[in-house]
């Protein structure tokens, strides 16, 4: 108790300059061996209860502070057990609901072990991946940004391409969540896109008709357009991390810096105590084995290649037909809107330079 202090951590400082947050593989490892002991106690709830019931009995009892601090050699304060006990009691019940139902999420209060565990594996992963990837020389891979200079050209700029790997992993992971038979290896029954007769009849439309649209005609193209752009975003993200990986001279400078074994054995501990479910870091899981990730990008890019010239033939179409005069108010302003967001939507095309 004399050491406690809510720090038993500390963020240490990245190699790349200015960047902060470390690898904090210790402190994960520690978290990790207290679930796995959690899990291998005969009657682990039975433990749990009687701790959560001693903790709460001197919590609640206030002589038990006082009684604690004049055990210890020299002056301190009571205030503090007062305190950890609070903590110690917060934790046992989130290992306990962690063992009564390890799909349930950690808890939104920023307690618990779950919660440190899936704030310390962000926090690493990211910390690996600028190591890994923003210390690749300009000599080995450039970017063009022409089409998403706006969204990506500061980061290309600051060679923060791991800004640009992360929210790509994002966009790969709601798509396969959201389809996933494309991720099914050789799979080749693929999603069909602008089949509703609203995406047909449009074509055929006159412009006065275009610009009276009614709401059924317009919720039906909206809900074509955006089922289109979710995809075309995952597609193209699939492409630049299949890019990238890919592009000579990468690889061969991830193996100099240490290689992926640190984040694969990071993101395995996420995956394995089923910590990632419903976290905002949960597109990590993709990297517990780069060399699979790599090999799945490489089936999805080919399968999706005339998919994805057919949905953005079919934007492209959309956007010629709207290229009309409208009323600010109208809802045919509105679908203009919803074809113009997908122009935001790319992501930098790699270069490679050897």
């Amino acid at each position: 108790f004399s050491g406690f202090d809510y720090s038993s951590t500390r963020t240490a400082l990245g190699e790349v300059v200015g960047q902060g947050g470390g690898d904090l593989r210790p402190s994960i490892e520690a978290l990790e061996v207290i679930l796995k002991q959690a899990l291998e106690l005969s009657r682990p709830v039975h433990y749990l209860d009687a701790a959560i019931q001693c903790l709460q009995c001197m919590y609640t009892y206030g002589d038990a502070s006082g009684a604690c601090a004049k055990t210890m050699v020299g002056y301190f304060p009571s205030a503090r057990f007062q305190k950890a006990f609070k903590h110690y009691l917060n934790e046992m019940n989130d290992v306990k609901s962690f063992l009564l139902s390890q799909h349930a999420q950690a808890s939104d209060r920023h307690i618990g072990v779950r919660y440190r565990l899936n704030d310390f594996i962000g926090r690493s992963v990211r910390y690996h991946l600028r190591e890994l990837i923003n210390t690749i020389p300009e000599h080995v891979v450039d970017f063009n940004v022409d089409e998403c200079e706006e969204r990506w050209g500061r980061a290309v700029d600051d060679r923060s391409t791991s800004s640009i790997l992360n929210f790509s992993l994002e966009k790969i992971y709601e798509l396969m969540m959201y389809q996933p038979k494309i991720f099914d290896f050789g799979a080749q029954i693929l999603p069909d896109f602008f089949m509703s007769e609203a995406s047909h009849h449009v074509h055929s439309m006159s412009a006065e008709g275009l610009k009276n649209i009614n709401k059924s005609t317009y919720e039906h193209l909206v809900s074509d357009i955006m089922e289109a752009r979710s995809f075309l975003f995952g597609a193209r993200a699939c492409k630049f991390v299949l890019d990238l990986l890919q592009s000579p001279g990468v690889e061969e400078h991830i193996h100099a810096q240490g290689g992926w074994a640190p984040v694969e054995a990071i993101t395995s501990t996420f995956y394995n105590l089923n910590l990632h479910e419903g976290s905002e870091n949960e597109h990590f899981v993709q990297l517990r084995e780069v060399r699979d990730l790599t090999f799945t990008l490489e089936d999805v890019n080919q399968k999706l290649e005339q998919k994805v010239e057919h949905c953005e033939f079919c934007i492209r179409r959309l956007r010629r037909k709207f290229n009309i005069k409208t009323s600010r108010r109208s809802l045919a302003h509105n679908l203009k809107l919803h074809l113009a967001g997908e122009k935001g939507e790319h992501f930098p095309i790699v270069v490679a330079m050897q």
